[in-house]
């Protein structure tokens, strides 16, 4: 990963705030004014997006969002974490995806539009 993947997030126009961490194997960036990683764990690359803080995600939601990863195929590469009091959204795609700025531009992009959707989950879940 590390300068191709940061050379193709620089070509993207919605990536700002690009830093490589190289000593994880990491590229923190702001993806559409939302925090944003990649990880490259050889076999496969993650980026992940800022979701929500902790206490926002109520358990009936949660059990929602598990429910689409396990039953939707395209969401099967799908994941939430929690990580210092906020969830992150993830999704894993094939290793040579820092090489192609066509696949790192779709992965994007659906990654934003999954995260946009849980977004107006939890809001609506929150207005009742």
């Amino acid at each position: 990963m590390g300068v191709e993947m940061q050379e193709i997030l620089n070509v993207l126009p919605l990536v700002t705030d690009i830093q490589l961490l190289k000593s994880s194997n990491t590229i923190e960036f702001i993806l559409d004014n939302v925090q944003a990683q990649a990880k490259d764990y050889q076999h496969s690359v993650c980026v992940g997006l800022l979701l929500c803080e902790e206490k926002i995600l109520y358990d009936v939601i949660f059990k929602h969002i598990s429910l689409l990863f396990a039953s939707l195929e395209e969401a099967q590469d799908y994941g939430l974490e929690l990580r210092k009091k906020h969830w992150w959204l993830w999704c894993r795609a094939d290793g040579d995806i820092g090489t192609n700025v066509e696949q790192m531009a779709s992965i994007l992009d659906q990654l934003l539009s999954f995260r946009h959707y849980l977004i107006s989950l939890i809001s609506n879940h929150s207005k009742n």
